[in-house]
């Protein structure tokens, strides 16, 4: 496992201004989903996005997707947003029992997310923050280390999705 590690942390380190992901990662993935809407639709959900009051305000839809991993809520309805960036999923290699997902979790948000969207009273500033999560959280969800923790004898408590993983 550690010969296998060791590769992977290799060929990453070559690698590493190619694959980060950060805002750059969440912005390409906005540029990829805005080539295929029309300009018409890129304005209308600009203007969604323009609503929307909640922390910053971003300047390009490209900004905006970026925009869950900057805001920060200590209260109020987006007090779990911290909980939208992951899913992780117990691996444990060794036989080590996992804990099982939040219930707050990036798919549990991409779900409210589609669901609220589809609701027709919805206000400019409730669709924008819907759309705003569900371009982040889509993008996060591409992150193997947001959809899985190891749980092993080294971490019988979970990895944290990587995070203390050396």
């Amino acid at each position: 496992m550690r010969g296998l590690v060791g590769a992977i942390s290799l060929w990453l380190g070559l690698f590493s201004t190619a694959i980060a992901w950060n805002a750059a990662g969440h912005q390409m993935i906005a540029e990829i989903a805005l080539a295929q809407l029309t300009p018409a639709q890129q304005a209308r959900l600009w203007h969604y996005n323009q609503a929307v009051v909640v922390g910053y305000q971003p300047r390009s839809l490209r900004q905006a997707a970026v925009w869950l991993d900057w805001v920060h809520c200590r209260q109020g309805p987006c007090k779990n947003y911290h909980y939208y960036h992951y899913i992780d999923y117990p691996y444990t290699p060794d036989g080590v029992s996992g804990m099982p997902p939040r219930s707050v979790n990036a798919l549990t948000a991409v779900y409210h997310a589609r669901n609220l969207l589809q609701q027709p009273g919805l206000s400019d500033a409730e669709r924008g923050l819907q759309l705003r999560i569900l371009m982040h959280v889509v993008g996060d969800l591409h992150q193997p280390m947001h959809a899985v923790t190891l749980y092993s004898r080294a971490f019988p408590l979970g990895d944290q999705g990587g995070n203390l993983f050396v």
